[in-house]
């Protein structure tokens, strides 16, 4: 398997539990010496869960590499209460199937998705549980072209109509929020 930031960071998932990435700011690379030493400037991001920095992730600052004689890699740094077993939480779920929606949004080339993400699931859509990266592509030198996947559910019985009412509310906060277009 190759090695690259997203398939460290898929691992890593597989440790932690589900996650979203922050990029570190040039502000907080100058106040916290060990990211601009230690990580990559272009590729080092924050592990956020529920909403708090909880570590931080990325490839080997390629200064540190050649000056250590090191193979080039990843690494991350993870508070320890996250890797702690928690009690487990039964919740509710449906019997009924999951239905998923995918889009193409074009976007400002500089909005993060974890700002998307974040617009989505605060506007609480009725029935939109989550909302997942797909692909991502410059569209031109100032717009990306990103597909993401709606994901739907309820505990009753979904219409056509009531799926294409949660795509049409995602796509108006989207429009509002962050001046997206479906592509």
């Amino acid at each position: 398997m190759a090695w690259d930031f997203y398939a460290f960071a898929t691992t890593l998932s597989h440790i932690l539990g589900s996650f979203s990435l922050q990029a570190l700011s040039p502000k907080e690379q100058q106040e916290n010496s060990y990211l601009s030493t230690a990580y990559h400037p272009y590729a080092s991001a924050w592990l956020v869960m529920g909403g708090q920095k909880v570590g931080v992730m990325g490839a080997i600052n390629p200064i540190l590499v050649q000056e250590a004689d090191l193979l080039e890699g990843f690494i991350a740094e993870v508070q320890g209460s996250v890797l702690s077993p928690k009690p487990y939480k039964a919740k509710e779920f449906s019997k009924l199937p999951t239905s998923f929606r995918d889009l193409t949004l074009i976007l400002d080339k500089d909005c993060p998705f974890a700002a998307l993400q974040e617009a989505l699931m605060q506007a609480q859509i009725p029935h939109l549980q989550e909302v997942i990266a797909l692909d991502l592509y410059a569209e031109n030198a100032n717009q990306i072209a990103l597909s993401l996947r709606l994901k739907i559910q309820s505990h009753t019985a979904l219409t056509d109509k009531e799926l294409q009412e949660v795509v049409q509310g995602a796509l108006g906060v989207l429009e509002t929020r962050l001046n997206a277009k479906l592509k």
